[in-house]
């Protein structure tokens, strides 16, 4: 049956394998039956999603027609280009439902909000002139971009991905080539390794290796990978104690809005990445030494970590292969998929009805997080 389904290679996207990850019936009623919620005229989150990514990518497509810097734009020329862009996807978006009503017409103002402050941020990561945008809404194993990722599996069949990567930034620091990925969320995201270990979390990794084993697309030389992040595209609401003034908000906002995720464990990376500025959830020291926790990778760590995202894929569609389709929901610090799932109606699932049961995942410190992820990849090697 499952063959049937898939025939000898799996296509589809890291988001897929995550949806199997989570539980394997959603996997299957979503991918397998085709089941869909019926469809309404409507702004719900994808669309809102859409729409962020479509203007930002609009955004830097336009400055490159210009010949401009980013940072070389005014806050006023922003604005400008930022109500331009808005005004477009208004009307293109859904045979434009944003302008359809009142009610719209206010949510589009509030994501035009959105919008306006996620790029005063992004401003401020251009003008410290290191990461430059090298691909915006890369789209890999798709009818345009760069090829799939393609992943033989130990049956003889094959896993082939697809999927858009928002944005990879290239930098020059000291002598050698970086590359990072960014995700863009419209709400504030976190990067967890326990995540990425159960299969939960896999596009920043996975996507990293793509835009590396890409490279060539981007840059000339051959590429380290320095980080992978999500940004937030949002307009926060900062809470102080007291009235502040226009630098201090400036920093609270800055705050916020930082990317999320891990880096390599290099200073001179986090300086280029703005972490004196608070542009990055990574922090220094006056000795200008990463403080303890902080979320850095070493070079073998972030190799394990791509290479592990692979393995994890293959598990995921070796089980898919042999026709896994259990009602078999995760839980995990308290959380569970069965709260946004579409497919409650059809599976019935109860926790409190005999037979339900939660597939609960155990928490992992970090050593034994990476002596896991090293035993399942053979010690860290990569099939290639």
């Amino acid at each position: 049956l499952a063959r049937t389904f898939t025939g000898d290679r799996l296509q589809g996207s890291v988001s897929r394998l995550e949806s199997f990850a989570a539980c394997p019936f959603q996997y299957f009623a979503r991918y397998g039956l085709g089941l869909r919620e019926r469809e309404y005229y409507r702004v719900d989150a994808p669309l809102i999603g859409d729409y962020y990514h479509r203007a930002l990518e609009k955004l830097v497509n336009k400055m490159e027609e210009k010949g401009a810097h980013w940072s070389d734009l005014s806050e006023e020329e922003l604005t400008e280009l930022t109500r331009e862009i808005s005004g477009e996807l208004a009307y293109e978006m859904e045979h434009g439902i944003l302008l359809s009503s009142s009610g719209y017409r206010h949510r589009l103002k509030i994501m035009e909000q959105n919008l306006a402050t996620a790029v005063k941020v992004l401003t401020e990561h251009a003008r410290l002139r290191t990461f430059r945008p090298a691909g915006v809404e890369l789209a890999f194993g798709l009818e345009e971009g760069v090829p799939p990722l393609e992943i033989p599996l130990s049956d003889g069949r094959s896993l082939s991905l697809r999927g858009k990567i928002d944005r990879i930034d290239v930098a020059e620091v000291a002598g050698k080539t970086y590359l990072r990925v960014i995700d863009y969320k419209s709400s504030s995201r976190s990067l967890d390794l326990e995540d990425c270990y159960y299969g939960l979390s896999l596009q920043l990794p996975v996507y990293l290796d793509v835009a590396l084993e890409n490279y060539r697309y981007f840059t000339g030389d051959s590429p380290e990978g320095a980080g992978m992040f999500y940004f937030p595209v949002k307009s926060p609401f900062i809470r102080a104690d007291n009235p502040l003034q226009a630098e201090e908000a400036e920093k609270e906002l800055l705050k916020a809005l930082r990317l999320q995720g891990w880096m390599l464990a290099k200073p001179e990376l986090a300086k280029a990445m703005g972490a004196d500025k608070g542009l990055v959830n990574i922090r220094l020291t006056t000795k200008g030494e990463f403080y303890k926790g902080s979320k850095v990778l070493s070079g073998e760590e972030m190799a394990l970590l791509r290479h592990f995202g692979r393995e994890k894929l293959k598990q995921l569609a070796l089980k898919i292969y042999q026709g896994e389709t259990a009602i078999a929901p995760y839980r995990f610090k308290k959380q569970t998929p069965c709260g946004y799932c579409d497919y409650r109606p059809c599976c019935q699932f109860d926790s409190l009805v005999e037979g339900n049961k939660y597939r609960d995942l155990v928490r992992l410190d970090r050593e034994e997080l990476w002596r896991r992820m090293k035993e399942e990849t053979g010690g860290g090697n990569s099939d290639e």
